[in-house]
């Protein structure tokens, strides 16, 4: 068994969510289920901690945000869904460890209170908390501009700091893939962006985690991804150049791209 009992990664599309989609979530079918399927294994897990990994809700666009508050409460009103709210009591003393841990490697890690719950956040925990309850959560935010060296560093931190505690902990990484994949999508459609997708798709079946290190910047943004990030951070907390994988579902009715997989520790 590795230091993480299991590793998630997540899209985050609001329209999943019936409240939110309205209608719209019936062209998520495969993401929904995949939600659902993914809730279930972190219930039989029965983690103490879940740490949650999010490209958003970061107002330092230099730093890696550690929340640092005791609780998370917010709802979904900013999607017009004021009925879906979630609370997560946080687990301080893993946020405040790695924060020590990085200043000691002057990385650009920082501490900071944030009391709401961004999206890339929201989502996951909401699933999560329709068939699981009793778990402390730690709440990581990385705006795009970190560089791929702190992000690999500051993950292999996260993994020693876990290790430290000797608790069950899940990982939860949530990302998008390219926004680029459709010509009426938000950001219409590009063949890079194809691309990219094909071959984060390729990663994760071959579980090569490695060659995520291997996309160049020129191409992560003309994929108009915010993927690369937390999927790079959790390179680093693997700690190793390959991992047991599997895709949950794959998927892009709107233009972006969708992706729930586990990864476990080999």
């Amino acid at each position: 068994m590795g230091v993480f009992e299991k590793i998630f990664f997540v899209p985050h599309p609001p329209a999943v969510l019936p409240e939110v989609g309205k209608g719209r979530e019936l062209y998520l079918n495969r993401t929904m289920l995949a939600y659902q399927r993914f809730a279930r294994t972190v219930s039989l897990v029965q983690p103490e901690n879940i740490i949650f990994v999010s490209p958003h809700g970061v107002a330092d666009q230099k730093s890696i945000i550690v929340n640092t508050a005791a609780q998370i409460q917010d709802n979904f009103a900013r999607y017009d869904a004021e009925q879906l709210q979630e609370l997560c009591f946080l687990n301080t003393e893993i946020a405040h460890s790695l924060i020590l841990r990085s200043i000691g490697q002057r990385l650009k890690v920082k501490g900071e209170e944030i009391q709401t719950i961004d999206h890339g956040t929201f989502i996951p925990l909401h699933f999560i908390h329709q068939y699981y309850q009793l778990f402390l959560g730690v709440n990581i935010l990385i705006p795009p501009q970190i560089s791929d060296e702190d992000l690999l560093y500051t993950g292999q931190l996260l993994r020693h700091v876990v290790q430290e505690t000797g608790q069950r902990t899940v990982l939860v990484i949530s990302g998008d893939l390219s926004h680029r994949l459709s010509p009426s999508g938000p950001y219409g459609y590009s063949p890079r962006g194809l691309a990219f997708d094909q071959y984060i798709r390729h990663i994760f079946s071959s579980g090569d985690i490695q060659l995520l290190g291997a996309i160049d910047k020129t191409w992560r943004q003309e994929a108009a991804q915010c993927a690369m990030g937390p999927l790079l951070f959790m390179t680093g907390a693997i700690g190793q150049p390959t991992a047991q994988t599997s895709i949950y579902s794959h998927e892009y009715p709107f233009g972006i791209g969708y992706m729930l997989a586990e990864i476990e520790e080999v």
